[in-house]
């Protein structure tokens, strides 16, 4: 679909070890229940290290690996084995500004990332909870977490593509592209929505993003890792 020159895009991401087989992404350092059926259960680590045991619920509480680093695991329960993956917290080295001290809270705390120092040139990469009315040449990717309160929101811009985008976790977010109007709203299931203007663009997320959830944050690191289109 095209409105008024902008390209839309509908797309779904998926997370797969390979063709059919699909990986469960799981935290080291925090206590977590891993969404199985529970039962007599062992997690053993691929070199065949046993990393934990029990019966009942599969509940983990591992220790923090190394920044930045992952280790691939299996989980037998009762005889059925799913991979698991293992991350460290500090999965996200890149440096993010933040311009609400929550934010910063959990980006430079809780998941690590870099805060630059106030002597250096601002980041490329902002965390907001405001739709910016238009985007600084510093920033090329701006984050948004909007609160509720905040839909409908006017996705303002002169923006190239408009994608909407379903994570591994269902997100509330839809948007009304037409000739006239490009809003987004807070009634559908797309995880989030990227605004793309040559090499710059605007992510904006569910409200209620949950930054606990590992499957959020390996959504974040990918936007990250893949740099904005040139």
């Amino acid at each position: 679909m095209k409105f008024r020159g902008v390209a839309v895009v509908l797309s779904a991401l998926l997370y797969c070890a390979g063709a059919g087989e699909v990986v469960i992404d799981v935290w080291s350092g925090r206590e977590q229940t891993v969404p199985v059926k529970g039962g007599s259960w062992t997690l053993t680590a691929e070199h065949g290290r046993e990393l934990a045991s029990g019966k009942g619920p599969v509940t983990l509480n591992l220790p923090e690996l190394e920044p930045g680093s992952s280790v691939e695991a299996v989980l037998d329960v009762d005889g059925e084995r799913r991979k698991l993956r293992i991350w460290s917290p500090g999965i996200l080295p890149f440096a993010i500004a933040c311009d609400t001290s929550k934010l910063s809270r959990i980006f430079h705390v809780d998941l690590r990332a870099i805060a630059a120092p106030n002597n250096m040139a601002p980041a490329e990469i902002l965390a907001t909870d405001r739709f910016p009315d238009k985007i600084e040449r510093t920033q090329k990717t701006i984050l948004v977490f909007p609160e509720k309160r905040s839909f409908p929101l006017p996705l303002a811009g002169d923006w190239e593509e408009i994608s909407l985008l379903r994570g591994k976790v269902p997100g509330t977010l839809g948007a009304l592209l037409d000739k006239r109007d490009r809003v987004a709203d807070n009634t559908g299931d797309w995880s989030c929505i990227v605004l793309r203007n040559g090499e710059r663009r605007v992510i904006v997320f569910s409200p209620g993003f949950d930054f606990t959830a590992v499957d959020n944050i390996l959504l974040l690191r990918r936007f990250l890792l893949a740099p904005p289109k040139q």
